[in-house]
């Protein structure tokens, strides 16, 4: 195993490519791409190096440092990754170099926007990697700062009041994490996440931090009814930060519901499960109902996030290996999904003026490279065969049904749902007679199709072979719950145990 501390670097390197760009003038902005972009593709690079050096098949945490933090709480500076860890850090560190050159000629808030965006990825890798519960919640509190002020000021609509309600949401989820961390601390002395794994903390210890783990996770997933800071959020936020936040902002709340709350706390997270699963539930049908009301097209793709993170939900709480693992699966492609549908209707505002649906018509006569590749990842979105978006969907589904059925089967309705908002909007927009600001737009430029194509190159490979995937997460999977669930992960299908 690598001496080389990895995962410090990941955390350390656009931390430190967000300060290098805090000292530069605002007017220097070919230095400040030059610093963003090389930070990021450093930080992928990074991240490379872990995914070859990473041992398939070996339970547990790797590349582990241990530091002693604070000694007379027990609080350490602890690092590890599983399968589930690195595929996460592995989004977030494809993402960010195609954001980067997606606002590579942007002057208007350049220097903000580059800190912002780096800011936020420090964090975000911090929260996948960190072992000890304290750690955690810093990396969970620390992200909200360059995210609430990029939405503030940077973004557009109202952005204040989207600002300000994001951050109290979060802030209340916070309180609630660490609420529920000092509540561990209180009966076992430890933060160690990895140690408390299997520890056997009595159900009266589980149900009450079960419930303030919840509330933090299920509002930064965010999860019914706990939404309503989403679309605001999602309208107003710059595009390479609305990228972040709907592709890997919300599956922060989704790891910390696999990670803590069903594999800390696996008897409640067994009790709760119905009620959880609804939750999940209610926020497929509402969020496709939702979103197919909406006007244009970036809230579109807001609800329908809210929509697709209920799946991954079911499958969490579901907790087989099946659905737990197509849950993770399922976190990775909808950010790849998602990442190029907020890409595209960017370039459509740049090109059109607007994203509203009833503004355009005709925009494939106009731009056909556009109208292709938009309908394609609403394809690979709504979990087409054949598309990144079939293979943790179908898993969380066949995983879920032994433990949920008829949540399952209802839950299944939302892939209809979900075809019938998109291909409905893109009806609407994208077909029919050239109208409105549709006229005089033009196709995607030679830089952008070159920037998207990644994207959908990647649509295809993980639909149809989404081994390389699973082969990483399934052993991380199976020794989460197999320390911790053993009940729930070897349910037969024919012992469900949903409520009458």
């Amino acid at each position: 195993m690598t001496t080389i501390p990895i995962l410090t670097l990941l955390i350390a390197t656009p931390a430190l490519g967000a300060l290098l760009i805090a000292f530069l003038k605002s007017t220097q902005h070919a230095a400040i791409r030059a610093i963003a972009l090389a930070t990021s593709l450093l930080t992928f690079a990074e991240f490379v190096y872990a995914w070859f050096t990473f041992q398939r098949g070996v339970p547990g945490l790797q590349f582990v440092e241990t530091h002693a933090w604070i000694p007379a709480w027990n609080v350490n500076y602890a690092l590890g990754a599983d399968g589930i860890s690195l595929v996460m850090v592995g989004l977030i560190t494809f993402l960010v170099p195609f954001l980067v050159a997606y606002m590579w000629h942007t002057e208007h808030h350049m220097r903000g926007l580059a800190m912002s965006l780096l800011g936020m990825q420090a964090p975000l890798i911090g929260v996948f990697l960190a072992n000890d519960l304290v750690l955690f919640y810093l990396f969970f509190e620390v992200m909200l700062i360059p995210t609430w002020l990029a939405i503030g000021a940077f973004g557009t609509e109202d952005r204040v009041r989207a600002a300000m309600k994001f951050f109290v949401y979060t802030l209340v989820g916070g309180f609630s994490f660490l609420a529920g961390i000092i509540y561990i601390w209180v009966n076992t002395g430890s933060f160690n996440i990895a140690q408390l794994h299997g520890a056997g903390l009595p159900l009266a210890v589980q149900t009450p931090v079960f419930w303030l783990f919840f509330l933090a996770f299920a509002i930064k997933l965010p999860l019914m009814p706990f939404h309503t800071w989403q679309a605001s959020a999602y309208a107003s936020a710059p595009i390479p930060i609305a990228v972040l936040l709907a592709a890997v902002m919300g599956k922060v709340g989704a790891y910390g519901f696999i990670r803590l709350n069903v594999g800390l706390l696996p008897q409640a997270a067994e009790q709760q499960a119905t009620l959880a699963g609804t939750l999940a539930v209610l926020g497929i049908i509402i969020g496709a109902m939702i979103a197919a009301a909406q006007k244009d097209l970036k809230r579109l793709i807001a609800y329908s996030s809210l929509a697709h993170l209920g799946f991954i939900a079911l499958g969490i709480f579901a907790a087989t290996n099946v659905s737990v693992a197509g849950a993770i699966i399922q976190m990775v492609n909808h950010g790849i999904t998602t990442a190029a549908l907020l890409m595209l209707v960017g370039w459509l505002v740049l090109h059109s003026g607007t994203n509203r649906i009833d503004d355009h018509g005709g925009i494939f006569s106009k731009a056909p490279v556009l109208g292709g590749i938009f309908l394609y990842t609403v394809m690979a979105s709504i979990a087409v065969p054949g598309l990144n978006g079939f293979p943790g969907e179908f898993s969380i589904m066949v995983g879920s049904y032994g433990v949920l059925p008829r949540l399952t089967a209802v839950a299944a309705t939302g892939v209809i749902l979900a075809a019938v908002y998109f291909l409905w909007a893109y009806q609407r927009a994208f077909f029919g007679p050239v109208r409105g600001a549709s006229e005089h737009m033009g196709d995607l430029t030679g830089p952008q199709r070159y920037l998207v194509y990644p994207l959908v190159i990647l649509m295809l490979i993980f639909g149809l072979y989404p081994a390389p995937l699973f082969d990483v997460v399934n052993p991380a999977v199976d020794h989460l719950l197999g320390a911790t669930a053993p009940a729930a992960t070897q349910m037969a299908p024919e012992q469900p145990t949903e409520g009458n």
